[in-house]
């Protein structure tokens, strides 16, 4: 980014961050670190500087312009206002804490917003599983009862249970990385079609058509696993085809909870 955008840019995140200041060469140093982007966000990466530098006003200012939407983002997780307090504070400690603070990490080339929804949203699960209010269990029954408004479907799952659940298996483990981190992004951090699409630095359009694509290629893989580990016909794979499309976010949560 040329040299008057980034002075432009840098004066914006002052009037953003008031309480916060951060030295021009410490901030220099610290930008020469990220990639050189056009759409790299100067105000996010100057909130983040202060931060990994232990700024004493930084921790106070994410906390007050980003708590508010993380509590949000959590409450869709099915956890109690307790365990949101707790993993609130667990976010960012784990953040903001240390000589090396993770939040360093933050590239710049996507929404800060978003990157600590996905710190928040992995800490809420692993809540989640060690409360005993498991992700997949619940989205087994969330399954089951989809099905039980279709009795093809639930004799379906009934009778081919355990060749679903492997073809589902084969087909998540046999994506390309890309799209199975797509996927994972959208199901398991909650990030909608406008954050992904500033996490990637892409025109919304572009990120719903590639989520659209992942999801149906996993689809049509899942269809042809199961037709081959089932060993049914083309016209049984239809019904199979229904079931995928009709609860294929809750698989693909349950699944990558379990491997992730």
């Amino acid at each position: 980014m040329p040299v008057a955008p980034v002075a432009e840019s840098l004066a914006e995140a002052r009037r953003a961050w008031p309480r916060v200041d951060v030295d021009d060469a410490q901030f220099a140093a610290f930008l020469a670190t990220k990639p050189a982007s056009q759409a790299i966000r100067i105000s996010d990466l100057f909130i983040v500087c202060a931060a990994a530098a232990h700024h004493p006003e930084a921790a106070r200012s994410l906390e007050e312009s980003f708590g508010p939407y993380l509590r949000k983002a959590l409450s869709g997780l099915r956890l109690t206002p307790s365990q949101i307090d707790d993993v609130l504070q667990s976010t960012w400690r784990d953040v903001l804490a240390g000589e090396s603070p993770r939040i360093a990490q933050y590239d710049g080339t996507g929404d800060l917003k978003a990157w600590l929804r996905v710190a928040a949203t992995r800490i809420g699960l692993r809540v989640l599983k060690k409360s005993k209010r498991d992700a997949p269990e619940s989205e087994a029954g969330e399954i089951a009862e989809r099905a039980a408004a279709d009795p093809e479907l639930m004799l379906l799952k009934a009778k081919y249970g355990a060749h679903f659940h492997e073809a589902v298996k084969i087909a998540i483990d046999a994506m390309p990385r890309a799209d199975a981190m797509l996927l994972r992004q959208h199901t398991i951090d909650g990030l909608g079609i406008d954050e992904l699409a500033k996490l990637y630095d892409v025109h919304r359009a572009t990120a719903a058509r590639r989520l659209a694509s992942a999801r149906e290629s996993l689809a049509r893989a899942i269809r042809e696993e199961f037709k081959r580990c089932a060993r049914l016909d083309d016209s049984e794979c239809e019904s199979v085809l229904r079931l995928v499309q009709s609860s294929l976010d809750v698989t693909l949560r349950r699944h990558f909870s379990a491997k992730y």
